[in-house]
């Protein structure tokens, strides 16, 4: 059994679309959670019917009536015509409900027309990281546009030539720069990429396109091996490190001719949730730039400090997550642990995804602890999470732990009708510790599913609290064993002492590692 875990969690500063309406689908009445015991309680209020008119806008409550925006990258009227773009437009929307979240906040109004939903994302709006102009449903789509589209529709763009790796490449390329403040790349590999997205551009003329992800950008995590590229695991112990060869799941991704926009930052050696224990310095979450946080904060003593009003991005893989949600790649790698790739997701409102252990190869991932390290994907939709877990995974005779029978592309069913899915809510996760923000949106999350026709049911996981205790032997025990090969001896920092063996293994740990490490 192949078990595949999907994360991406809605934050309190996330517009997220609720999915369109369902046709002739049964009432049934919503289940919320009890706060303290985690019971379910019993139905409070009967589902409401969807708006069957064609084309539908939000009302007043849920946009942003400011014509300003308190943070302006862009200014002048490129910005201001920026700021006046919608970031995505979906053909297969068949509706948009006008019920979003009670927390969302979107720029202007959103509409249903023939199909096409037309959404606005404050948080990436405020942050000007796509402004993302629109085009007629089937027409010439620019740079802008398709940063909001999924892989399979800016790779058919490309085929259809309405667009240029270099474009797309010239264009994330711009992101990046415009967001350095977020500290999201250790090392940007812009030479690199502008040669890839030239030779991309030079299959596409021919017709000979490499795949789906060919003129794609994409991110890699900086503990993942880069031929010629410095890889340091934001640590002191590595600066500098140059390796003479590409991780597995770098160079699958490069042989189906993605561009590779440069190195994420990290927690030192994937150690941590947060990313802000790198030498580089922390990542900051997009969504600190957001319209409803920045005024949050403004009500709050000392709100308007700008060097420490900035929220985490979770970790380790915090850079590769927040180079997907600030739109400078489509795809970014990350690795996970315990949760390394799916809490940053979760953070940035993005798709996290851990492929089961020996699904996809840990070769040329530097590692943290062996028997739990995967490399993990992180996108802006479920559907591109497949795509490229279609590339990525697979046996490879330099990883012995990887899979030996034969894996098929994963194609995600068109799911239209939800009614014969049943949903558990494990009770051990709703403990009095879970903030009352989170266990909001997870109640909303389960109602939204009772809405539509699925089961939600109370379901037991009675294991749950020897779990962590197991997780931290075996990782402790682990990281010691794999920390303990930089002495300075092989390879890495040395330090300058010499008076003994002893002394100089002490001098160079305590020079190349944080104090966790220590």
């Amino acid at each position: 059994m192949l078990q595949l875990t999907f994360q991406s969690v809605p934050c309190p500063f996330s517009s997220p679309l609720t999915p369109p309406p369902l046709k002739n689908r049964p009432k049934s009445k919503p289940l919320e959670l009890s706060p303290v015991s985690g019971a379910l309680a019993g139905p409070t209020d009967s589902a409401r019917e969807p708006d069957a008119t064609e084309n539908q806008t939000l009302p007043d409550s849920h946009r942003d009536p400011s014509p300003e925006f308190p943070f302006q990258p862009f200014s002048g009227a490129a910005g201001r015509a920026l700021r006046r773009q919608p970031i995505a437009c979906r053909d297969y929307f068949l509706g948009l409900q006008s019920d979003q979240w009670e927390d969302s906040v979107l720029k202007g109004p959103v509409t249903s027309q023939n199909g096409c939903a037309h959404v606005l994302l404050v948080a990436v709006v405020d942050l000007c990281f796509s402004s993302l102009s629109p085009g007629p449903c089937g027409g010439r789509l620019d740079t802008k546009t398709m940063l909001g589209r999924t892989l399979r529709e800016v790779s058919t763009a490309l085929k259809q030539g309405q667009i240029t790796p270099t474009e797309l490449c010239l264009k994330c390329l711009s992101l990046i720069k415009k967001t350095k403040f977020l500290n999201a790349y250790i090392t940007v590999s812009e030479e690199v990429a502008l040669k890839q997205a030239e030779e991309s551009e030079k299959r596409y003329k021919k017709g000979h396109s490499l795949g789906d992800l060919d003129g794609i950008p994409v991110a890699v995590k900086d503990n993942f091996s880069t031929s010629g590229i410095e890889t340091t695991c934001a640590s002191n112990m590595l600066k500098g490190y140059v390796p003479p060869y590409n991780a597995t799941v770098v160079q699958k991704l490069l042989d189906q001719g993605a561009l590779l926009m440069g190195k994420t930052n990290l927690d030192e050696f994937a150690m941590g949730s947060g990313s802000t224990d790198g030498v580089f310095g922390p990542v900051k979450n997009p969504w600190s730039y957001s319209k409803q946080y920045r005024e949050k904060r403004k009500q709050e003593p000392h709100g308007e400090n700008e060097e420490t009003n900035w929220l985490i991005t979770g970790g380790s893989s915090g850079g590769s997550a927040a180079a997907v949600s600030a739109f400078t790649c489509f795809v970014a790698l990350g690795s996970d642990t315990g949760g390394s790739t799916r809490n940053p997701a979760a953070h940035c409102g993005v798709v996290g995804l851990k492929p089961s252990y020996g699904l996809v190869s840990r070769h040329g991932l530097i590692p943290l602890v062996n028997s739990m390290d995967v490399p993990g994907i992180l996108t802006r939709c479920v559907d591109d999470a497949a795509t490229v877990l279609g590339v990525l995974a697979g046996h490879d005779c330099k990883d012995s732990t990887t899979v030996q029978d034969p894996v098929k592309s994963f194609i995600l069913p068109s799911l239209t009708d939800v009614s014969k899915l049943c949903i558990g809510i494990p009770k051990e996760y709703l403990v009095p510790e879970l903030s009352s923000e989170v266990q909001s949106l997870w109640s909303k999350a389960a109602k939204l599913f009772e809405s539509e026709g699925a089961k939600v049911i109370e379901v037991s996981l009675p294991h749950t609290s020897y779990s962590i205790v197991c997780y931290h032997v075996l990782c402790t025990s682990e990281v010691a064993s794999n920390m303990a090969r930089f002495d300075g001896l092989e390879y890495g920092h040395r330090c300058d002492i010499n008076v003994s063996t002893e002394a100089m293994y002490a001098a160079t740990r305590r020079e190349g590692f944080n104090n966790v490490k220590l």
